[in-house]
Order: structure tokens, then sequence, then C-alpha cells
């Protein structure tokens, strides 16, 4: 899985960027087998809730083992 998204999703005024980070690999672990779309939709509400400090974006894709 590929996954892009800016600081606004990580870093808050109460806790810095390695807690962040740190809460988005669990999260990221968690819920692998979901369709892409609600596994993007539940990290973000997982990271932010309803409302955020900063503007966030999230961009995620799975990518395919190809067998020739």
């Amino acid at each position: 899985m590929i996954v892009l998204y800016t600081d606004g999703l990580i870093e808050t005024r109460e806790s810095d960027l390695e807690a962040g980070m740190d809460r988005l690999r669990s999260t990221l672990s968690q819920e692998s087998s979901l369709q892409l779309e609600q596994f993007c939709t539940n990290v973000v509400a997982t990271m932010v809730g309803d409302t955020s400090e900063d503007d966030v974006a999230l961009l995620m894709a799975r990518t395919v083992n190809a067998v020739s």
C-alpha cells in the first residue's frame, strides 16, 4: 500500500510529528481488508475526527502483484 498525506493528518498542537506517525502506523495496520475508499475514510476519522486544526489530505493506493 502506498500512503501519501499532509502534515495536518498527523500533527496537532497537542501531539508532535512522531506521535502522529505512530498513530497513523497503528491505524493503517488494523483495517487493511476494507475497500480502499472506506479504509481511507476510517483513517481520516480516526486521525482527526470531525474537525481539524489544519488542512488534511490523504491519498492511498494498493499495489497489485502481477504474475506473467
